[in-house]
């Protein structure tokens, strides 16, 4: 019990002798782990917003809003290595269906009642009804929208 006080005295004194320079230390802290950071906040064109903005207004829980800004933003920004795949767009419909179910698990599932079909519509505005493989064009089509999209579900 002696040795618990004393633990608690030196920790008071610490603090009444150093604790106007916490703040600094938190300060230096924060700048040495956001110095590599780079946020690139980029807003896209409203042509590309308006084509997302029916999806991202069906998802009104803010927590899931983010978590939708934040996959598709990711999945966009894997869509130029498909390219070099000669992906095909059934194949590209069915890996990100994949990774959602695998992302979200099933914290979407009959959550939002048209989701599902106002994100196919997406899809299918960028890359077609009919399965073929993708050009680069379709590919950055697509990528700008999920862009687009995480854009909207995160402002």
């Amino acid at each position: 019990m002696k040795d618990y006080k004393l633990l608690i005295g030196g920790g008071l004194l610490v603090v009444a002798f150093f604790g106007h320079r916490y703040p600094e230390y938190l300060e230096k802290l924060r700048q040495i782990t956001a110095k590599n950071v780079q946020i690139i906040d980029i807003k896209p064109e409203d042509a590309i917003l308006e084509k997302s903005k029916l999806v991202a207004d069906l998802v009104t829980v803010n927590e899931d809003r983010i978590n939708l800004a934040i996959f598709n933003q990711q999945f966009a920004n894997r869509l130029d290595s498909y390219y070099d795949q000669n992906i095909s767009s059934q194949q590209l419909v069915d890996l990100y269906l994949a990774s959602a179910k695998g992302f979200f698990k099933n914290s979407l599932s009959g959550k939002y009642e048209r989701l599902a079909e106002e994100t196919t519509k997406m899809f299918q505005n960028s890359v077609g009804k009919l399965d073929h493989i993708l050009s680069k064009n379709e590919i950055e089509s697509l990528r700008n929208d999920l862009i687009g999209l995480s854009w909207n579900l995160s402002n």
